[in-house]
């Protein structure tokens, strides 16, 4: 029973630190709103921070960081170092290119509104939407 309840919890865990994460990104709801365009660059840029101090110690290191690691077959003949730096470039690269991916298509993005944007004043009433006056 514990075998199986463990690894259910912890991918429930990710999943809700992922949904979190995420949310001020992509939500739809008007209670919770995204972030603005600048604050969702600045967040996208400052995740990039954290993923950088948990894969950089295991890139650089000059020995397997952990010890039960070194027994059992790894991949394609490497070595338990060797196995090691390549993870941790997985992480460093492959995830921040990934998040420099969403940080561009956001801060684009944030870039063609501000463009776009024209001051309130000259807009249609259509545009604008129906506004009531004096009803309650």
């Amino acid at each position: 029973m514990n075998r199986v309840v463990l690894p259910v919890a912890l991918l429930l865990l990710l999943m809700i630190t992922g949904t979190i994460m995420w949310w001020r990104l992509l939500s739809a709801l008007p209670e919770l709103p995204r972030l603005t365009y600048p604050a969702q660059t600045l967040y996208l840029f400052l995740l990039l921070i954290p993923m950088a101090a948990v894969s950089a110690p295991i890139t650089l290191a000059l020995q397997v960081i952990y010890p039960w690691y070194l027994e059992g077959p790894h991949p394609g003949g490497l070595t338990p170092l060797a196995d090691q730096v390549l993870g941790g470039l997985l992480m460093w690269v492959g995830a921040g290119l990934y998040f420099m991916c969403v940080f561009s298509m956001r801060f684009f993005r944030w870039t063609q509104r501000e463009d776009r944007d024209v001051p309130v004043a000259g807009r249609p009433l259509a545009v604008l939407g129906a506004i009531r006056v004096g009803s309650r």
